[in-house]
Formats: C-alpha cells, sequence, structure tokens
C-alpha cells in the first residue's frame, strides 16, 4: 500500500491538491481499498486498478466530526488517472467512471461507519444513476466530491461529482445504497413473483 506521506509528496506539485492537503482541518489517507486483502475483497482496487497507468493515486480527504455519532456529510478523493483506463483516446472509459463514483461513495460510508454515525452494518449499491456531462481526460488527476443528501437508518443516498481542480463538475451521480439485506429481500420477492422461489 502507498505511503500517505509520499503520495502527498507527489501530488503538493499541483496548486489544487497541494491547498485540500494542506487543510488543518482535513484527514487524507490512501484508500483502505489499495491494501491486498488476503481473500479477494476489494482486488479490483488493490490489483488490477493499482498500477501508474490505471489509477495510480487514490487519496481520501474528510473532516472528522466533532462528536462521534455525526454524520460525516461530505467526503473529497483526488484520483490520478493513467491511459490503460481510455475508451477513446485521452479519455477514460465511462465504466471505470462510474465505478470511482461507486467506490468513493462506499469510502463515505466507510468513514460514517468508523465514527459510528450509521449503523454498522453491510452496504451495497442499489443503483447507480450516472450522468455523462463531460470527457474526463486522462492523464489526468481528477477530485471526486461525495455528499451524503439522505440517510433514514436502512438506506444512504450520496451524491458524487467528478471535478477538475478549478471546480468544474463533470460526470455525476445520483447514488442509493441500500441495506444488503433490503437488497436479498427485493430480490427473492422478485423471483417469487416470477416463479422462481416457491
Amino acid at each position: 500500500m502507498e505511503d500517505i506521506e509520499s503520495v502527498k509528496q507527489e501530488l503538493n506539485k499541483i496548486p489544487w491538491c497541494a491547498q485540500l492537503l494542506a487543510d488543518p482541518k482535513t484527514t487524507a489517507f490512501v484508500s483502505p481499498s489499495r491494501r491486498l486483502k488476503k481473500d479477494t475483497t476489494d482486488r479490483a482496487f488493490s490489483t488490477v486498478l493499482n498500477t501508474r497507468d490505471t489509477i495510480a493515486t487514490y487519496v481520501v480527504l474528510y473532516q472528522k466530526p466533532e462528536q462521534p455519532d455525526t454524520l460525516v456529510t461530505e467526503l473529497k478523493a483526488i484520483v490520478t488517472l493513467g491511459s490503460d483506463l481510455n475508451g477513446f483516446h485521452g479519455v477514460c472509459h465511462g465504466g471505470i467512471v462510474a465505478t470511482l463514483l461507486d467506490e468513493t461513495s462506499g469510502e463515505l460510508i466507510n468513514v460514517n461507519l468508523k465514527h459510528h454515525a450509521i449503523k454498522r452494518t453491510s452496504y451495497m449499491t442499489g443503483y447507480l444513476n450516472t450522468s455523462y456531462r463531460k470527457p474526463v481526460a486522462t492523464p489526468g488527476t481528477w477530485l471526486l466530491r461525495c455528499r451524503l443528501t439522505k440517510y433514514d437508518g436502512k438506506k444512504v443516498f450520496i451524491t458524487t461529482t467528478v471535478e477538475d481542480g478549478q471546480g468544474t463538475r463533470l460526470p455525476g451521480t445520483w447514488k442509493g445504497i441500500q441495506h444488503l439485506n433490503g437488497i436479498q429481500l427485493l430480490a427473492r420477492k422478485r423471483e417469487e413473483r416470477a416463479g422462481v422461489l416457491h
């Protein structure tokens, strides 16, 4: 796994990254999904997408809440994307962009679990609605910004955008994450209606 200090040193060469990383209220860390696990968990981000030519950098930033059980409503991630992610020449594949939006939204869930603001349970993406406004150029360094818009105790709703260093929004998504058991229950009811289960 990358060392956060060496990653910061590299990112500090980019003015907008340096500004974000210099904020004393901000906690920055290399995403845990970049760490190789004993099982196959996070394999996509720890091995396949963890090269100089895919996702060279994936740093998560957020402000710790003052109270331990207070929701963290915003999280940012700095990602450096390489040319091996291209669909078209110089443009990141749209499926990879959606994957980054999904993964970074999950980081916001994990930070809230860490601070006991969300009930400890398993979460999976229920749906991911993505609007592609502009291409995400490669190679390049981008900011992903996640905002928790609603949490009702079971479901978490997150809006995530990709931005350049000047705050210009690129692809965005309105993401709904449901409690794992809720997804299984919905799938079971659909199968029962279709006559698959008895």
